[in-house]
């Protein structure tokens, strides 16, 4: 394969997993409103799985929301090396942070809204 994708292949395995979970809910208000369908065993309790994800949302909303601001701050002393002819890649990543903590607290704010109902 070529290193390019070894490269973002790598970059996405340091993604924590629950992120990855919350950037692909739709968006709350969006074409599925605040509904969320969950599928797991039936061995498991509803009462627990309801919790364990409240519980996700509830934890991870604060910390993408920190994240969005630090990422963001993080990409602001970069972004004057935009215009230079020198790689962007390091300007990229920190878009790419911000945008996928996002992201990811919209799926949060839906996971809440539809588990609060």
């Amino acid at each position: 394969r070529h290193w390019l994708y070894r490269l973002a292949r790598a970059v996405l395995a340091r993604e924590d997993p629950t992120e990855s979970f919350l950037k692909k809910l739709p968006a709350p208000g969006g074409a599925g409103g605040t509904s969320v369908e969950v599928l797991f065993p039936a061995s498991l309790d509803p009462a627990l799985v309801r919790r364990r994800l409240r519980l996700v949302a509830l934890r991870n909303a604060t910390v993408h929301q920190r994240s969005i601001l630090g990422w963001g701050l993080v990409s602001l002393p970069q972004l004057p090396l935009a215009v230079t002819p020198l790689p962007n890649v390091t300007i990229y990543y920190s878009l790419y942070r911000a945008v996928s903590h996002y992201r990811a607290a919209r799926g949060a704010a839906l996971l809440k809204a539809a588990l609060a109902n």
